[in-house]
């Protein structure tokens, strides 16, 4: 073969091959998120070779979307928000320790595994009244004695309270 038969490729010496170089940009979460909560919930924990309708107790029930309408309602600002119309909940981060099954209207229920006890956590995403709120839920698996209402009182397992902010994002 001549040389000027061959291609450009074929003429350019291998120690001088042409390297190409693209400029590679993040790809942003089209998601802006307006506000982060923590939740505290005690959860009690699933015995083994107790029946499984244990978990049925409303102590596993959690829904992110009356979590946000009762911050805004107690620490944010003076609003009730329907937690029960055109809400979204999305589990973004499941926990290590259990499972979250959906079950209706953005009702979630926490199982933790049979014997754990401990922290546990799940984080939701949560749309609401045009606004997006990240969701963080900190379980603490406890032998017993988790009764709704408890998470504000108990300062040892839920030292922030039920609620607290933990970021809003800049305008």
């Amino acid at each position: 073969m001549s040389i000027s038969a061959m291609t450009n490729a074929e003429q350019i010496p291998p120690q001088f091959s042409g390297v190409k170089i693209t400029q590679v940009t993040q790809v942003q979460d089209a998601t802006k998120i307006d506000l982060s909560i923590g939740v505290c919930q005690l959860i009690n924990s699933i015995s083994e070779g107790r029946g499984v309708d244990q978990w049925k107790s409303p102590t596993y029930a959690i829904n992110p979307a009356q979590e946000v309408s009762g911050y805004f309602s107690k620490i944010g600002n003076p609003k009730w928000f329907d937690y029960t119309k055109n809400v979204t909940a999305t589990m973004l981060t499941a926990p290590k320790h259990g499972t979250v099954k959906e079950e209706w209207n953005h009702n979630f229920r926490y199982l933790p595994l049979p014997g754990f006890l401990g922290p546990d956590s799940a984080i939701f995403l949560v749309g609401i009244e045009g606004l997006t709120v990240k969701t963080v839920y900190y379980f603490k698996v406890i032998d017993g004695g988790a009764i709704g209402g408890t998470e504000d009182q108990d300062k040892k397992n839920c030292p922030k309270g039920s609620l607290w902010k933990i970021t809003s994002q800049p305008k």
